[in-house]
């Protein structure tokens, strides 16, 4: 599709710059893809869900203890029944 756009030249030429493009078609062609990559990223940023976490470290410290133990005690029973 043919359009008759005017661009200034001087943003026309720092896209041209940024993207790396040869042509100003080109150039006009990433510009409009960023534009709509960056919309993309804003609507999901937009969903996101912020979550709040009340624990202090030294809580996550013992919970993680917890689990450490928890796998170690798992590991033997594995092994014993594989020697079986």
């Amino acid at each position: 599709m043919r359009t008759t756009l005017d661009i200034p030249e001087d943003l026309l030429a720092e896209a041209m710059h940024a993207s790396g493009a040869k042509t100003q078609r080109a150039a006009v062609l990433w510009a409009l893809e960023q534009a709509l990559r960056q919309k993309a990223v804003d609507d999901l940023l937009a969903r996101k869900v912020k979550i709040e976490f009340s624990v202090a470290p030294e809580g996550l410290e013992a919970r993680e203890s917890r689990e450490v133990r928890r796998q170690s005690d798992a590991a033997p029973k594995l092994k014993r029944h594989r020697q079986r």
